[in-house]
């Protein structure tokens, strides 16, 4: 995980990308100030609910991963979703400025991934075709809004705010102005990610660390209960850039070697199989090891926690 407030080293692209990001950025106008005037979240009793014309519901969910709610927005127009579109809560200049900023962010995803593709030797555009917001290809990224609300008391058998995980994409643009993000280290210890005004919070999620052959991270991270208490709201814009569900996640050659020997896996067996341990919807514990594809088994051991120290 880096931070990227602008970049001030590395490759020149992803220089001049940070700092064309912060500009372009600010002319549109979509700050977290302005993410808290869309998401108007209240708690209620137990169950949270937005705030919204339509009156739809949004439950904070504490059982596995997160005491949070939120709203996404990921799929192309004219994508089928597998759960209500919320498009119709905001007038359309709010929801422009948001597919604005979106577009934003995959320009800077596009130019990131470039600069790891040039020194992984391979072509900067390497990684393009799989990634671009506008190829309507299932997952699609998404820009989240997250709020995790103010509770009256600490959740009953709670993991943490957010519990330890890695992201299961290529990489993650976090917009946020509140501390609690917290970073495990090779020691296994937890670090502070610092606030940066103006910064980015740029993690590399899963499938560069399998692109990789492991010699890339994708960082364990978490929000705790004490580094943000529950009297305490707490609000994130993460990004995620993912790659369509086709990709294969072979490890590439390149003047990156790595020791690790894998069969071939697409981006959808790795993203249902995420979801059912990280959800647990699908298989029990009991029945995790028995039923797992026997390629994926590899991806997952390629580091002990890509997981997430929720599901082992």
């Amino acid at each position: 995980m880096v931070l990227a407030a602008p970049v001030r080293r590395g490759c020149s692209h992803c220089r001049a990308s940070s700092s064309t990001y912060q500009k372009t950025s600010s002319a549109r106008n979509l700050s977290m100030s302005s993410v808290l005037d869309m998401t108007t979240i209240r708690p209620t009793g137990e169950t949270h609910f937005v705030s919204n014309p339509v009156n739809k519901q949004a439950k904070v969910q504490t059982r596995r991963f997160a005491a949070s709610e939120g709203m996404a927005f990921g799929l192309p127009a004219g994508q089928l979703a597998q759960s209500s579109n919320m498009h119709d809560w905001w007038d359309s200049v709010k929801i422009a400025e948001i597919e604005a900023f979106k577009a934003q962010c995959s320009d800077l995803t596009l130019r990131l991934l470039s600069c790891f593709a040039e020194h992984m030797d391979l072509p900067r555009t390497f990684f393009e075709t799989s990634h671009k917001q506008d190829a309507g290809l299932l997952p699609g990224n998404a820009l989240k809004f997250m709020k995790y609300p103010t509770l009256s008391e600490k959740p009953e058998n709670a993991l943490e705010r957010l519990s330890a995980h890695t992201d299961w994409g290529t990489l993650t643009l976090l917009f946020t102005e509140s501390p609690g993000l917290e970073i495990r280290g090779p020691n296994n210890e937890w670090h502070d990610v610092p606030v940066v005004p103006g910064g980015i919070v740029v993690n590399i999620g899963d499938l560069l660390e399998f692109w990789s052959g492991g010699l890339l991270k994708s960082t364990m991270h978490r929000i705790s209960w004490e580094k943000v208490p529950i009297e305490q709201d707490r609000y994130s814009m993460p990004y995620f850039a993912q790659p369509s569900f086709d990709t294969d996640l072979r490890p590439l050659t390149g003047t990156l070697k790595s020791d690790l020997e894998a069969e071939s896996l697409t981006y959808e067996e790795y993203y249902h199989t995420r979801i059912r341990l990280t959800w647990g919807n699908v298989l029990d514990d009991e029945e995790k090891p028995a039923k797992m594809n026997r390629r994926l088994a590899k991806y997952l051991d390629l580091r002990k926690n890509t997981a997430g120290e929720h599901v082992k």
